[in-house]
């Protein structure tokens, strides 16, 4: 009999975990090749966006992509949040960057 207590307990933690979670749907669009990945990462705010310590980070192989976009879904909590999204062509995590520092690849 505990353990029926214990798994309804549980059950109505998780519903209320989901209840509070909301769906977060980014399109990313003009994605320029097929090539590497996309990586996403949320911030929760301004100085963990300075310091790059993203809450989530997430990373997309561009293999299914259509029409050069692609749709992520994300599950957050109700709340303010910052997105950073780079279009990391050689897979090695970073922003390219060229002699006088502008970007070559892909960000949003």
């Amino acid at each position: 009999m505990r353990n029926k207590g214990i798994i309804s307990l549980l059950i109505l933690i998780l519903m209320a975990v989901s209840i509070n979670a909301q769906t977060l749907t980014v399109e990313i669009t003009n994605i320029r090749n097929d090539k590497g990945n996309i990586s996403l990462a949320v911030f929760i705010d301004n100085s963990s966006f300075v310091k790059e310590i993203p809450f989530l980070a997430k990373t997309y192989s561009k293999t299914n992509l259509i029409d050069e976009k692609l749709i992520v879904k994300i599950n957050l909590k109700p709340g303010v949040y910052g997105i950073s999204v780079l279009d990391d062509e050689n897979k090695n995590g970073e922003m390219e960057y060229n002699l006088i520092g502008v970007p070559k690849e892909g960000f949003g």
